[in-house]
């Protein structure tokens, strides 16, 4: 049974066994930076799905956040598949390499992809 709470107008957290999953809606930016933060704190899981798709605005605060947030993960062997993410988005996170700089974050087309990933076993 999932359990889901909400942070802000903008993003809920839904535990689902051992995946948690984050749902940002509308804009990720400075407004929704704070809530996101707060989100994450409440957050005791080793995989996190953070589905992007409902997201229209992003900005660099927004963003930093996000990997702000990927960054600590990484020190607690938190895994995180980002999926649903807008083409304008997939593109900045793509110019700034964030798989590429950070273990454990994949970026995926769609939710089911996203858990299929966080469920594979670590070689």
């Amino acid at each position: 049974m999932a359990d889901r709470k909400s942070f802000g107008k903008n993003v809920e957290v839904e535990n689902s066994g051992d995946i948690t999953t984050v749902y940002i809606s509308n804009n990720l930016d400075r407004k929704t930076a704070e809530d996101i933060r707060l989100a994450f704190e409440e957050i005791d899981a080793e995989k996190v799905v953070v589905d992007l798709g409902q997201v229209r605005l992003t900005s660099s605060r927004g963003l930093a956040t996000l990997l702000s947030i990927m960054l600590e993960g990484e020190e607690e062997g938190v895994r995180f598949g980002i999926c649903e993410v807008s083409e304008t988005c997939l593109i900045i996170l793509q110019t700034m390499n964030i798989v590429e700089h950070i273990e454990g974050v994949e970026i995926l087309d769609t939710f089911e992809e996203a858990v299929e990933w966080l469920n594979e076993e670590i070689a």
